[in-house]
């Protein structure tokens, strides 16, 4: 029997496993405060579907399971969202959400149909961010002007996107690296936690109303 150290990446395994996480709460929270500084307070929530199937809609003021956002990683997401909404006095059941695979085609366009009157959108994955903005330029609206996005784990096609999307970087190259040298490390298991980094590029913007 061969007992190879190792660590876990993105969920807290216990006190006797080495473990490396973002505090994907707080950086869910910087997220929805930035929009609602900006003066938006009409949102729409893109959450994930692990798993295939089709885009679920939660339609507002609807009793809502942890699992309507995804993993524990994801529901800490929208723990942030709500921490700040809440902050503002808004209450994130009212607020349209749209669980989907981040690849699924439909699912931009099923949260748009649901949250007309939305200035703004956060998305639990930049994928899908993305698909809300072209969809919503297919449409006709201006992004930021008439409708600011902010998704979530960065990658480079973000930062190259039109327009260049705001998103929080979930970290992900900082985590490996934080992984391995635990693991190189040895040792008694250890547990850390980064601290996300809030990216602001041009996909929002303050709310015209």
């Amino acid at each position: 029997l061969r007992r190879l150290a190792f660590a876990v990446v993105d969920f807290d395994p216990g006190p006797h496993i080495s473990s490396v996480r973002v505090d994907t709460r707080s950086g869910a929270h910087a997220a929805a405060r930035h929009l609602i500084e900006l003066g938006h307070r009409r949102f729409a929530i893109m959450s994930f579907l692990r798993g295939k199937g089709p885009a679920r809609l939660h339609p507002p003021g609807q009793h809502r399971s942890a699992d309507a956002a995804g993993m524990p990683t994801d529901q800490e997401k929208l723990r942030g969202y709500a921490e700040a909404f809440a902050e503002a006095g808004l209450d994130v059941g009212a607020m349209p959400m749209v669980q989907a695979d981040p690849w699924d085609p439909a699912a931009a366009g099923l949260l748009l149909d649901a949250a007309p009157g939305a200035t703004a959108v956060l998305s639990m994955a930049v994928m899908q961010a993305m698909a809300v903005i072209r969809e919503a330029q297919r449409r006709g609206l201006s992004v930021p002007g008439d409708l600011s996005v902010v998704g979530h784990n960065d990658i480079p096609e973000a930062a190259e996107f039109t327009p260049p999307v705001t998103t929080v970087d979930g970290m992900s190259v900082e985590k490996g690296v934080a992984a391995a040298r635990m693991v190189f490390a040895g040792g008694a298991p250890r547990h850390q936690v980064l601290q996300p980094r809030f990216i602001l590029r041009g996909s929002t913007a303050p709310t015209r109303g």
